[in-house]
C-alpha cells in the first residue's frame, strides 16, 4: 500500500483496475475485484499529483511536481516517455473524448495541448494569473475548462486555444472542475485558503463550496453547499445524476447533481480526502485520502 497521502484515484477503462498515487512518487495498480496490488509503478521521489489511464487502458499517465508528465506501460511497469513542457509542477491531466489528444495543467499558470500518438506539443494556453489546478475536456471535445488559484474558471476553445469565457469563482481558488454531460453546466469546487499542506485551514464563506455555472450565459445558478464541508476533488457518476465531492472533514459527499440535495455523507477516512472517482458502471466509488489508504465504496 501507501506510506504517504494518497493523492489520486483513477478507475482503468474496463473497470478491472484502479490506480492510485501517492505523495512519495509511487503509483500502485489495484485489481478491483481482490483489492491486491497488481503492480506498482516507482518514480524518482517526485510527487505525483494526479493520475489518468490511456483510453485503450494500455497506459498510466503520471502528473508530478517536478513539471513532467511520465506514460508507463500499464503490463510491464516500464516507464516508456517523459513529457516535458512545463516549468511547475503538473497537477491535473485530461484526455480529449476521442483520445486523441492530452491536456495538462500546471502551476506555471499554462495548459499544454498534445499529440498523444506523436507526443507533439500542439498549443500552450496562457489564460491564467496562477496556478492551474483541474482541467477538463467537454464531452463534445471542442471545449477546455480550467479552474485556477486565481480563483477563475476559463472556458477555452480547443482548436484554436482561445478564451471563450471566464467565470468568477468569488474565492481565492477553483481546485476542481467538471462539464455535465450535455456541456450545458460547469461545476466548481473552491475554497478560501490559508495554512499549507496538511495544516491547511479552509475558510467558510457564505457562496464557497460548489458552484454550479451555465455555460451559455456564464452565470453562476446554483451553489450547493455554503461551507468547508464540500471542497476538493469533485466528479459526476456516469449516469450524470450524482455528484462526488471530497470533504477536509474526512468524508465523501453524493450529491444529486440536478437538484443540488445532499443525499449522502460517506464517512471511513481519518484524515483530508483528496480524490474521489466513479467506477466506469456507476456501481463503485473509489477515494483516496492523506490517512494513506484508498476506499472502494458500494454504491448500488
Amino acid at each position: 500500500g501507501h506510506s504517504k497521502r494518497v493523492n489520486s484515484v483513477r478507475w482503468s477503462p474496463d473497470g478491472r483496475y484502479f490506480a492510485s498515487s501517492e505523495g512519495y512518487g509511487l503509483i500502485c495498480i489495484w485489481d478491483a475485484n481482490t483489492g491486491e496490488i497488481n503492480t506498482v509503478l516507482t518514480t524518482k521521489f517526485q510527487e505525483a499529483n494526479s493520475i489518468i489511464w490511456s483510453p485503450d487502458g494500455e497506459y498510466l499517465l503520471g502528473a508530478f511536481s517536478d513539471g513532467k508528465i511520465k506514460i508507463c506501460d500499464v503490463e510491464t511497469g516500464e516507464r516508456l516517455t517523459t513529457l516535458f513542457g512545463h516549468s511547475e509542477s503538473v497537477n491535473s491531466l485530461t484526455f480529449s473524448p476521442d483520445g486523441k489528444y492530452l491536456a495538462s495543467g500546471s502551476g506555471d499558470g499554462t495548459i499544454i495541448i498534445r499529440d498523444l500518438s506523436t507526443r507533439e506539443r500542439l498549443q500552450t494556453l496562457y489564460g491564467h494569473s496562477k496556478g492551474v489546478n483541474s482541467v477538463h475536456w467537454s464531452p463534445d471535445g471542442k471545449y477546455l475548462a480550467s479552474g485556477s488559484d486565481d480563483g477563475c474558471v476559463i472556458i477555452w476553445d480547443a482548436n484554436n486555444g482561445k478564451i471563450l469565457k471566464t467565470l468568477e469563482a468569488n474565492l481565492d481558488i477553483v481546485l476542481s472542475v467538471c462539464w455535465s454531460l450535455d456541456g450545458k453546466y460547469l461545476i466548481g469546487s473552491m475554497t478560501e485558503t490559508f495554512g499549507s499542506g496538511e495544516d491547511v485551514y479552509y475558510k467558510e464563506y457564505e457562496n464557497g463550496g460548489l458552484v454550479i455555472w451555465d455555460v451559455n450565459s456564464g452565470q453562476k445558478i446554483k451553489t450547493l453547499e455554503r461551507g468547508v464541508e464540500s471542497m476538493g476533488s469533485i466528479h459526476l457518476s456516469p449516469n450524470g445524476k450524482y455528484l462526488a465531492s471530497c470533504s477536509d472533514r474526512k468524508t465523501v459527499i453524493i450529491w444529486d447533481a440536478n437538484s443540488g440535495e445532499k443525499l449522502q455523507t460517506l464517512k471511513g477516512h481519518s484524515k483530508r480526502v483528496n480524490s474521489v472517482r466513479w467506477s466506469p458502471d456507476g456501481r463503485y466509488l473509489a477515494s483516496g485520502s492523506y490517512d494513506k489508504t484508498v476506499k472502494i465504496w458500494g454504491m448500488e
